[in-house]
This record gives structure tokens, C-alpha cells and sequence, in this order.
């Protein structure tokens, strides 16, 4: 399972093309947030989000976004559902021509791990831990 976690350094040779360094990657910076709560997220978001950006939130939240364009994954439980719109979300961020896009990390299990092993690839591996 490391192989799908770990987001591998520059340089190093994918075991497959799929498992490239810098996977399927947006024009705008993707920001990562570890964060331990859906508060947390929301906070962090609300407080450092600045010039054209835009936030990937669950249905359930993207009312709480006071600034942004928030582009929605769908109801909380659906995470198959997450895992297939992503790429098209990250598209439509470029689309929108969107400077930065606040993705909250998902869980490394399970369904979500689709979703965390693209979007890792998608940002390069840049996280931003929230205690």
C-alpha cells in the first residue's frame, strides 16, 4: 500500500506510468490540507484563501466557504463519486482560470484512497499539515 501513499521524490523511476511523481496535474496550484476537522478545513480556507481561487468541498459544506469558488465532490458518503469527478473538477478549475484550488486530504483507506492517490499526484505531493 506505500506504493499508492507515498507520493515518491523527483527523480525516482515509477514501478508504472500511472505512478509518476506529478500525475495528471491542473495549471493552478493545487494546496493540499491535512486537517483534522471539517472546522479546521473550512477555517484554513476561509482565512488564507486570496486572489482567484477556488475550494473541492463535499456537498455538505460548500455554504460554509465566506470567499472562493467552491466546486462541489458531492454528498460526504458518496467517495466512489469524489474519486470519479476529480479530474473533471480539477479541469473545470483550469477552466475557470482558478490561480489556486484548497483541496482537504483524504483518507488513506478504503474507497477515499482513490482520490488521495490522485489528487497527491495532481498537487506533486505539496501538503500543508493542520495540528
Amino acid at each position: 500500500a506505500e506504493a499508492v501513499t507515498d507520493p515518491g521524490k523527483a527523480g525516482d523511476k515509477p514501478q508504472s506510468p500511472g505512478m509518476k511523481y506529478k500525475h495528471y496535474s491542473p495549471k493552478c496550484s493545487v494546496i493540499l490540507v491535512d486537517a483534522p476537522t471539517d472546522e479546521a478545513f473550512i477555517e484554513y480556507v476561509n482565512r488564507n484563501g486570496q486572489g482567484k481561487f477556488g475550494v473541492l468541498a463535499v456537498e455538505e459544506e460548500t455554504d460554509r466557504f465566506s470567499t472562493g469558488t467552491v466546486l462541489s465532490l458531492g454528498k460526504r458518503e458518496e467517495e466512489a463519486e469524489h474519486a470519479r469527478r476529480l479530474f473533471a473538477l480539477l479541469r473545470q478549475a483550469d477552466d475557470m482560470e482558478l490561480e489556486t484550488l484548497y483541496v482537504r486530504l483524504p483518507a488513506r483507506n478504503g474507497i477515499a484512497l482513490a482520490s488521495y492517490n490522485r489528487i497527491i499526484r495532481a498537487a506533486g505531493g505539496e501538503i500543508v499539515k493542520l495540528s
